[in-house]
């Protein structure tokens, strides 16, 4: 239940942040790809334990649109103290398939996923809900929504 209540917070956050991105004048500027220090204190690995794990994959982090939509993303994620992690799978949809298989190694409890390709991302689809990680959509739909959790888009037709 505290899940289903966090990913529609979440939710509801990044579409807010999705729609104020397009706002944003000073895009790919230093303070959008600001590097967060690791710490060496183990302290803090413990508390990282104990906190909720984002990941964000989208078609080519190349692309000033998805630069500045996951820079408001984790600052929006890290401002409520959880962490975020970025993969770039550079149009490649087997790249994009090793990278979501990593982030699920890693123990990500969601995903922020625009897919490469809207057929190919369903075998990755399936990886993540067998890992019980939830799927936020964001922008290009996927084939098998039934797989998606929420999904974020706008609507070209109007």
């Amino acid at each position: 239940m505290m899940k289903k209540r966090m990913l529609g917070v979440l939710a509801l956050m990044l579409v807010c942040i999705f729609a104020l991105s397009g706002c944003k004048k000073n895009v790919g500027t230093p303070e959008d790809n600001a590097v967060k220090e690791d710490s060496q204190d183990g302290e803090d690995a413990e508390e990282e334990e104990d906190t909720y794990s984002f990941g964000f994959s989208a078609i080519d982090m190349e692309n000033p649109y998805f630069i500045t939509l996951e820079a408001a993303t984790r600052e929006a994620i890290e401002k409520e103290g959880y962490r975020m992690i970025t993969k770039d799978p550079a149009t490649d949809p087997d790249l994009q398939a090793a990278q979501i298989q990593e982030m699920i190694d890693e123990g990500i409890d969601a995903i922020f996923l625009c897919p490469v390709d809207w057929e190919a991302i369903t075998p990755s689809l399936k990886a993540l809900k067998d890992a019980d990680v939830k799927i936020i959509n964001v922008d290009a739909q996927v084939k098998e929504m039934e797989y998606v959790d929420a999904y974020i888009g706008s609507d070209n037709q109007n």
